[in-house]
């Protein structure tokens, strides 16, 4: 406690009694100055006269007496201590009058030495000032109010000095903020020296992690020559500005990189790849690695059910199909082994005759045993039950798009090749996570482990939202990955969300092997979690006691959350606050940061004008214009009278129309049933050029360049521009066409691989002349079983694989003889 009761009392006596002596003194000089103007108007007596003429003969200097007076009221004006408070706009005024008399009354002194003054005016003046003077002063020195409305949450009083220094090393992130001090803003920089120790950021949906945090640690990356994987959660809004940052700065690197997208949504512009490729599975339990990713990415509560006899056999089932990939791949040399072929495997209709096939291998047999005794007991419900928590997982997600762009190989999974450097954007897509997040799971576990080598280029691995993608052993290279170079960066909303999605043990792993931690605005127990992580310091509490006479003040230090949680709850949008670790070379005691991040918003508005290319054509441009020519010659007449139907209203009318009609078949019977159009047409010609989507797409485009927009939704559409974009969605449409019935095609041929290798191992590994051959009741129910599912595969006239058709009716012909 600073400033006693006691101390207090000393100050005030001392100070009564210093006024008291300096009041006395400036009467009897009052006096004494003035005493011919007192004897000449008849206030003066020979007592007085006598002590007048004697102190005017002890001390003749008045100016010295003065300042004895000035010495000794500055002293009890210092000295004063009252027990009563004073507002602070009181104390304010009191100075400036106490301070303007003082200058008044000097002044006087000093004119009195060269000037005579009138003695009733200077005596007045000489009264006034000085009490004014001492009086106000008095009243200055008591102690202000404070006003508990102001920082009322200690904003000001807990903030601290931060390093303020820009770092920059071959390795470091720096990101500028700002943050407040003793009043005043400061500059600084977030110096993430150890980008390589894992960087975990986190913050509610809106608080800027990504554009002010996780953009930056990637534009600084590639602008430093490193190499990675980008995860862009909400395709394309990191990919693009990873695509522009590659652009910007490719020429810093000593090796020309390549820049590889994986686009889910859109084959056209996506790499294919394989991360569960012949070559990249070693030994069976690496299959088992991979299904356990993938079934983990279907079903993300099967983490707690790690032990569950149904779980288990799920993902042992499709790791055997995984691994019998390999194995006839090698032995057939025809590539089977990727993603969309274990999916089509697990789909054949006959899981029995499946672990024929299987048991012929003996690095299988080991595995199937809880399924052999299932077949040999004829347990058919339990075997189903096996099977089936496998095949209806992996039939979630399967589709076309994936099934091309999974069975291909454009790139290699070393991206950190010093002489290939190569830079990955893989895009999810909220709306189809459950579909595409398997696959980008396989993707980032291949990477993680990959990358994870010596002798390579520094490679970051940044992944946005990274619990909504399970990703296996990411706390190994967390753990390890340091060493290699790898900087891992991790955006995430939550802590609960990473413990929901990785399992307690794993998340807990990831949270606190992440020597860089970052947070925006985050509640309850993950603001508790980031304030503590942060720590504490000392702060000075200073606590009033108020009453009517008067105000004691206590003063204590302690310690207190520097960043306490219910501020990190209230962050604006862009305040930031964490630990930042440091290295051997720049060693750093205030490892601390807390402020609002200054993103360069003008560099920003470059990051996207640069569109991704166009990574393969389904239909050449010759092509798709021929097509678009021979239709628009063949439907003349139909598309004419198409155009002046809509040319005969204004665009207003018919976004009305569209908005009203919500499907693309009710606005073509609208069309029908009001403007008489041929019904077989319209139905083709809108499905083909997707009309709803496309004329409303055109007016949003077309009202961002038209200033009176009320004015242009009242006008007709013009025919030559109606027939200019029937033209171009004409070809667009043609173009989507081709790509659809392209992936279809391939989706399909991934199909007719799996019948061709159960057909190739049926008839190579005994199995027909077994069927056909036995008596036992067993191989007779499977024979059939076999004939049936034979017959439907040969009867299926969209199969086109001659060669496999002749297999499957020759094992036919067989079974009947």
């Amino acid at each position: 406690m600073i400033g006693t009761y006691e101390n207090k009392e000393e100050y005030r006596k001392i100070s009564y009694l210093l006024t008291f002596f300096a009041l006395c003194v400036f009467g009897v000089y009052t006096y004494v100055y003035y005493f011919p103007f007192f004897e000449k108007n008849g206030l003066a007596n020979e007592y007085t006269l006598k002590m007048a003429h004697l102190l005017f003969n002890t001390i003749p200097n008045s100016l010295l007496i003065k300042i004895i007076i000035i010495l000794f009221s500055a002293t009890a004006i210092m000295t004063f201590s009252s027990k009563q408070a004073i507002s602070e706009e009181k104390k304010r005024y009191m100075g400036h009058i106490g301070f303007t008399a003082f200058a008044l009354f000097v002044t006087l002194m000093v004119i009195e030495q060269f000037f005579r003054v009138p003695g009733g005016i200077a005596l007045t003046l000489h009264c006034l000032t000085y009490i004014i003077y001492l009086f106000c002063l008095l009243m200055w020195r008591k102690q202000i109010v404070k006003d508990l409305k102001k920082d009322r949450r200690q904003l000001t009083e807990s903030q601290f000095d931060q390093s303020r220094e820009l770092i920059e090393t071959p390795n470091s992130v720096n990101i500028k903020y700002t943050y407040s001090y003793l009043g005043e803003q400061h500059f600084s920089f977030m110096n993430i020296l150890q980008p390589y120790r894992g960087s975990l950021v986190g913050g509610v949906p809106g608080s800027g992690k990504s554009f002010a945090i996780i953009e930056e640690y990637m534009r600084q990356m590639i602008r430093k020559s490193f190499t990675g994987v980008v995860y862009d959660f909400k395709f394309p809004t990191l990919s693009l500005k990873t695509y522009n940052y590659f652009l910007w700065y490719q020429h810093f690197y000593k090796v020309k990189p390549s820049f590889y997208v994986v686009n889910f949504d859109d084959p056209e512009y996506s790499h294919r790849c394989n991360p569960i490729g012949v070559d990249n599975l070693e030994t069976i339990t690496d299959a088992e690695e991979n299904t356990k990713v993938l079934m983990l990415n279907i079903n993300k509560t099967w983490l707690e059910k790690e032990g569950d006899f149904f779980t288990d056999s799920a993902n042992v089932f499709a790791a055997m199909l995984l691994w019998y990939l390999k194995l006839v791949t090698k032995k057939y040399k025809y590539n089977v082994c990727s993603f969309p072929h274990l999916v089509k495997l697990a789909a054949f209709p006959s899981s029995e005759l499946l672990f024929f096939i299987l048991l012929k291998y003996s690095e299988l047999k080991a595995k199937m045993k809880s399924f052999v005794e299932a077949m040999d007991k004829e347990a058919s419900e339990q075997l189903a039950g096996q099977v089936a928590s496998a095949t209806t997982a992996l039939a979630k997600v399967s589709n076309k798009e994936l099934d091309y762009i999974m069975s291909g190989d454009d790139f290699t999974f070393d991206l950190n090749d010093p002489l290939a450097p190569k830079i990955l954007c893989v895009g999810n897509n909220p709306d189809r996570q459950i579909v595409y997040s398997p696959s980008i799971g396989l993707i980032l576990t291949k990477l993680s482990k990959v990358l994870n080598k010596q002798k390579m280029e520094p490679s970051m691995f940044c992944i946005d939202e990274f619990p909504t993608v399970y990703i296996r052993g990411i706390d190994n290279l967390i753990a390890t990955g340091r060493s290699n170079k790898i900087a891992p960066i991790l955006g995430f909303q939550t802590f609960a969300q990473i413990i929901a999605d990785y399992g307690e043990e794993t998340a807990q792993k990831i949270i606190k092997d992440c020597g860089n931690r970052i947070a925006g605005q985050l509640f309850d127990d993950d603001a508790e979690k980031m304030s503590k992580t942060i720590g504490r310091q000392k702060n000075l509490s200073v606590s009033y006691n108020y009453s009517s006479d008067e105000v004691s003040e206590n003063q204590q230090v302690q310690m207190e959350d520097i960043v306490p949680p219910e501020r990190i709850a209230q962050f604006s949008q862009g305040t930031f606050c964490g630990v930042i670790a440091d290295e051997f070379k720049n060693k750093n005691e205030n490892k601390i940061f807390y402020g609002d991040v200054l993103p360069d918003v003008e560099l920003k508005k470059y990051e996207e004008d640069i569109p991704m290319p166009k990574i393969r054509e389904f239909i050449t441009k010759e092509e798709k214009t021929k097509k678009t020519q021979e239709y628009q010659q063949k439907h003349k007449k139909d598309i004419q009278k198409f155009v002046e139907v809509f040319a005969g209203q204004h665009k207003n009318y018919w976004i009305n129309i569209l908005e009203n009609v919500s499907t693309e078949q009710g606005f073509n019977d609208f069309l029908v049933r009001n403007f008489d159009l041929e019904e077989d047409f319209i139905n083709e010609f809108t499905d083909l050029i997707q009309f709803k989507n496309q004329f409303k797409g055109w007016v949003k485009k077309s009202l961002k360049k038209v200033d009176d927009k009320e004015a242009w939704l009242n006008t007709a559409i013009e025919i030559e521009v109606l027939k200019k974009n029937i033209t171009q969605w004409l070809e667009e449409g043609f173009s989507f066409k081709a790509k659809n019935d392209f992936l279809e095609a391939h989706s399909k041929s991934l199909e007719e691989d799996i019948y061709r290798i159960v057909a190739l191992e049926m008839k190579d590994l005994g199995i027909v002349d077994t069927f056909k051959n036995s008596e036992d009741s067993y191989y007779r129910k499977h024979k059939r079983t076999a004939k049936r599912i034979f017959t439907n595969i040969v009867n299926d006239f969209s199969f086109t694989d001659k060669y496999t058709k002749e297999m499957y009716e020759f094992m036919i012909e067989e079974f009947e003889e």
